[in-house]
């Protein structure tokens, strides 16, 4: 466990650097490597800071909203933009949503899942599309949708607890004036996984935590 502070700029320099030291240090004993990415604005700069060889690295989406790829409102689209030479496989989806997940979750799996999770703490602990006694209940072995986000779209995507558990390094951001009693929730000791997901990066062989 490694906890980094202080100005964001700085931690998201510092945070890009210490993901590269990851994927070289994984990329020394395996061809490629597997990146899970999120949308939202706190992880936006750590993107456009990573530099990667990106011919060895695959992304996959850990969560994404129901819209087109196109859309402003799409985790691929924002991480497209940060990331212009990363491979990122999208989830497209139709109106067969048990098929998309499947043929998602079969994706991910060929590329031998994810390896490093680069994740975003919501304000009430949430991380991708896992919410508190909401969606990390689902006891899904891979990707899945759901239609009552509490913050919208509504309609969403996310890979499962079961699937996120099985990387291997996590890097977890706790950015904003609005992530400080995030984090406090993160640290309580009598607070379970299910209260606040992000927790369950404690699961993992490796986390970084990142915070102001």
């Amino acid at each position: 466990m490694r906890v980094i502070k202080g100005l964001q700029e700085t931690l998201e320099k510092e945070a890009a650097q210490l993901i590269l030291d990851s994927v070289s240090e994984l990329l020394a004993k395996q061809e490629t490597v597997v990146l899970g990415l999120v949308g939202g604005r706190s992880v936006a700069n750590i993107y456009e800071a990573l530099d990667l060889p990106w011919e060895k690295v695959h992304c996959f989406l850990i969560d994404e909203r129901l819209v087109s790829l196109e859309d402003k409102e799409s985790n691929y689209n924002l991480a497209k933009k940060s990331l212009p030479k990363a491979n990122i496989h999208p989830y497209e989806h139709t109106d067969n949503e048990e098929e998309d997940n499947e043929k998602y979750t079969h994706l991910l799996a060929d590329k031998g899942g994810f390896d490093i999770l680069i994740l975003s703490a919501g304000e009430d602990g949430h991380i991708g599309g896992l919410y508190s006694q909401l969606s990390i209940a689902n006891d899904s072995k891979g990707f899945f949708t759901f239609h009552d986000s509490p913050k919208p779209p509504k309609d969403r995507m996310t890979a499962s607890r079961s699937l996120l558990e099985q990387a291997q390094t996590a890097f977890l951001v706790f950015f904003g004036e609005g992530k400080k009693e995030a984090f406090k929730r993160f640290q309580d000791e009598n607070i379970s996984v299910e209260d606040c997901p992000a927790k369950l990066v404690l699961s993992l062989d490796h986390y970084v935590f990142v915070t102001e």
